[in-house]
């Protein structure tokens, strides 16, 4: 009598093992949805990390900043810190050049952080003291989705517990394990069908972490997009607004809508040169008493990661002096490796200043700031203000 096959009754089915096949087609079917839709890069990187009981995660490329070609797609680590990581950190990523020297930056490669650096060396290596043990990680599951080819630089994914966490093991490398491959693929399409447009939604979701509002504008002056801070704060229609694309002001007592479009105008047709005695911050009242908001409008160049966003040309940053609460000099010095002078005049760069107003200051000769400025574009890897601005920005705090 030959025997058939009788199927195992459901109650009999292991119920974690299909909650995790459940969860594992749900993830699959994200990073798929992600290929046409690439908002959804960041609930990817999410769901990978919740998969294996991580609290953070990113889906970067380790040897590339985002001005420098990269890209990346953080889940709960702040934008703050991942401009410290490329401006800072980069070099002292002992995780990244791990990888490389042990030849593991291969297509699918798993590694964990016990696979690459001795618990004690890592914890004393300045990656750890000086940056990942102030945001609370200490552990890692990672592998290379991509070890880069010509026009696309390696991209990697990793996955962070905190220091007192259980470690990574032999599970959660199996899991991502199988979730690289559908990354790959689902990335590769993407990056194939249009890099610049992968890198530039990675670098829109980054702008709209920022607590400040951004614009960014076109050679016309016309607003090609804006941050979900200054959105918020059009919406209000109380000082500033846009109209045909344009960034407009309203004076509460005259109705003037003027004052903002010309000031832009006349900024944005001045030689290099001359920039630096007009300066890049006007004051547009609003409708309460003494309150304002501080607009401030840089120039992009072209090889900025500002520029090309949308043919970006000048970026709009938007704050209010009364409510914003800026990084000390102390905080600038600790956290970007400067002099105590080399905070200063970042900070009073990032606010608005002039090289000679900031050298009125300081007291110091407008030669001194010029090498100050110099000495702080070396050290954090940086060529203009606008980027300059954006990172301080970054450490700041604001109620728009």
């Amino acid at each position: 009598m030959s025997e058939s096959y009788v199927p195992l009754p459901r109650s009999a089915v292991s119920s974690p093992f299909e909650e995790r096949l459940e969860e594992f087609d749900a993830l699959i079917h994200l990073i798929y949805s992600a290929v046409a839709n690439p908002d959804l890069w960041t609930q990817v990187v999410g769901a990978v990390a919740r998969s294996l009981g991580a609290d953070k995660a990113l889906l970067f490329t380790p040897f590339a900043r985002p001005q420098d070609g990269g890209m990346a797609y953080p889940w709960q680590i702040p934008e703050a810190h991942l401009g410290l990581w490329a401006t800072k950190y980069l070099d002292h990523d002992i995780w990244a050049h791990t990888v490389v020297q042990k030849g593991l930056m291969r297509n699918g490669s798993v590694y964990t952080d016990q696979d690459l650096v001795p618990t004690k060396a890592f914890r004393e290596s300045a990656f750890y003291v000086e940056f990942l043990s102030l945001i609370g990680i200490g552990q890692m599951c990672g592998g290379i989705i991509s070890e880069g080819e010509p026009g696309m630089p390696a991209t990697s994914l990793s996955v962070f517990r905190s220091p007192d966490d259980p470690i990574f093991g032999a599970i959660e490398r199996r899991w991502i394990s199988l979730v690289l491959p559908h990354l790959s693929r689902a990335l590769g399409l993407t990056q194939r069908l249009s890099f610049k447009r992968h890198r530039l939604q990675s670098l829109r979701i980054a702008l709209d972490r920022l607590s400040v509002g951004v614009v960014l504008l076109n050679e016309a002056l016309e607003v090609v997009f804006t941050n979900r801070v200054a959105q918020a704060v059009f919406e209000r229609d109380d000082g500033l607004f846009l109209r045909s694309r344009r960034l407009m002001s309203r004076q509460p007592s005259q109705g003037s809508e003027q004052q903002l479009e010309a000031w832009l105008a006349v900024l944005c047709s001045a030689p290099p040169a001359r920039l630096a005695e007009l300066g890049d911050t006007l004051n547009v009242p609003r409708s309460a008493p003494s309150s304002r908001y501080s607009v401030q409008c840089c120039p992009l160049e072209i090889d900025s990661e500002l520029g090309g966003t949308e043919d970006a040309k000048y970026v709009v940053f938007i704050t209010d002096p009364d409510h914003a609460v800026w990084p000390s000099p102390e905080v600038l010095q600790r956290k970007l490796g400067l002099t105590v002078s080399e905070s200063r005049v970042a900070l009073l760069l990032a606010q608005g200043s002039t090289y000679r107003a900031l050298a009125d200051t300081l007291s110091i000769a407008e030669e001194t700031a010029r090498s100050h400025v110099k000495n702080i574009y070396a050290k954090t890897r940086i060529n203009q203000k606008a980027v300059l601005t954006r990172l301080v920005l970054s450490l700041a705090t604001a109620a728009v």
